[in-house]
């Protein structure tokens, strides 16, 4: 280790010992810049960048094709592994887009909560006649 003395005599200089004439002045920062600010991007447009055509591979051939389709796309090469959660979903974008109907519920068809163990006929002869709702 160097021995070097500071110009007054009485400090030692070495590793982790700089100087006192190069040493940070009291209330003076290491870093007086500070950390650079993250630059800010503008706002995103979500639709342009829907509408920007993607490349996807069908039956072997490279094509662009709107986002929308490749999510269909995507969704039926699922279902075909036995994935059932895209099917759900696919059914869903179809009836909120109109294009399947789903049949309204049969109105002649119900449920009847009844204590376990009893029948629906015992339960009639027991509580009598079952009212409708409707």
């Amino acid at each position: 280790m160097t021995d070097r003395k500071a110009p007054d005599g009485d400090y030692e200089v070495g590793h982790g010992r700089p100087p006192k004439e190069t040493r940070w002045k009291k209330g003076q920062s290491g870093n007086p810049k500070g950390r650079p600010k993250s630059k800010k991007t503008g706002p995103v447009d979500i639709s342009a960048f829907l509408d920007e055509p993607v490349a996807m591979k069908i039956n072997g051939k490279a094509r662009k094709i709107h986002p929308f389709e490749a999510m269909v796309w995507r969704m039926v090469q699922q279902m075909m592994k036995g994935e059932i959660t895209p099917l759900i979903r696919l059914v869903e974008l179809c009836e909120d887009h109109g294009l399947i109907d789903t049949p309204p519920p049969e109105s002649d068809g119900g449920v009847m909560v009844a204590p376990k163990g009893i029948t629906p006929e015992q339960y009639v002869k027991q509580y009598g006649e079952i009212i409708d709702d409707e």
